[in-house]
């Protein structure tokens, strides 16, 4: 897995936060993660260990979801809760007056069945429950949420209650690049925007440079997305010499480490 990354981690060095979902790793391998870079730390949760645990595993793997932090900012991160089934990891985030709880998420499928629905329930109950334990901390939501935010997709609307409870504004209108999906499937010439980032009202003014990036490099059927998030204080979250901004990366994997090239300053999922 760690060889998927390719011989250059210039994208790893532009940024301070890799949000990763759909690593499919068991817990005992996730030490793989350890051996990306030197200067990174990884936290997270599998979604294999129940299924392998009862026989032979059949199809293809799934979840697991994690983050990769700079270890320089192991006092301003902490990991405080990762969903038994691996599709959820939250952490908060405290720099000079800004406080975050950050989830990075990897959502179930929508089949049509009231077992999605029973699931899609229960994770945002597990969200929800570690929303009420941080009152003074804005909400950031990012990741794979497997639907579209239109009133048609029966996913959107089981999420709608929780967004409009927790002020939350989805942030796709904001992508200048202007690619309009970020998953495809090429047999089937099928495209979809899935992946998002939803942020507490409060914060959006401090999102800027959000992009939905097309890279030959990127061999997943997802688009990797990064953005900059302005901050107030010192430069101890900053790289490259900047302090304007909250540098941050967000990838996911299927059967490899899927990861978009970063850019100084932004927010990469």
């Amino acid at each position: 897995m760690v060889r998927c990354f390719g011989p250059s981690h210039t994208w790893l060095v532009l940024h301070i936060f890799i949000f990763v979902q759909e690593h499919w790793l068991l817990k005992s391998l996730l030490w793989k993660f350890d051996l990306v870079h030197k200067d990174f730390v990884f936290e997270g949760c599998s979604a294999m260990d129940n299924v392998c645990s009862q026989g032979l595993l059949l199809g293809r793997p799934f979840g697991g979801v994690g983050i990769l932090y700079r270890r320089h900012l192991a006092m301003k991160l902490r990991v405080v809760a990762c969903h038994s089934e691996g599709r959820c990891i939250a952490v908060t985030i405290d720099h000079g007056n800004l406080r975050l709880l950050c989830f990075g998420v990897y959502l179930p499928c929508d089949d049509g069945s009231q077992h999605y629905h029973n699931c899609m329930s229960e994770v945002l109950g597990f969200i929800e429950s570690i929303i009420e334990l941080y009152p003074d901390y804005k909400c950031v939501l990012l990741g794979d949420f497997n639907f579209e935010c239109v009133s048609s997709s029966s996913g959107y609307r089981d999420f709608i209650p929780l967004m409009n409870e927790m002020n939350l504004t989805v942030c796709d209108a904001m992508d200048s690049n202007c690619v309009g999906y970020t998953y495809s499937h090429n047999t089937l010439s099928h495209r979809s925007l899935i992946d998002h980032v939803f942020v507490h009202n409060d914060v959006v003014p401090l999102i800027s440079e959000y992009k939905v990036l097309l890279d030959a490099t990127n061999c997943s059927d997802h688009l990797p997305i990064q953005f900059c998030l302005s901050v107030e204080g010192n430069s101890s979250l900053s790289v490259n010499g900047s302090s304007s901004c909250l540098n941050s990366l967000s990838g996911r994997t299927v059967c490899d480490y899927r990861m978009g090239q970063g850019e100084p300053a932004w927010v990469l999922f």
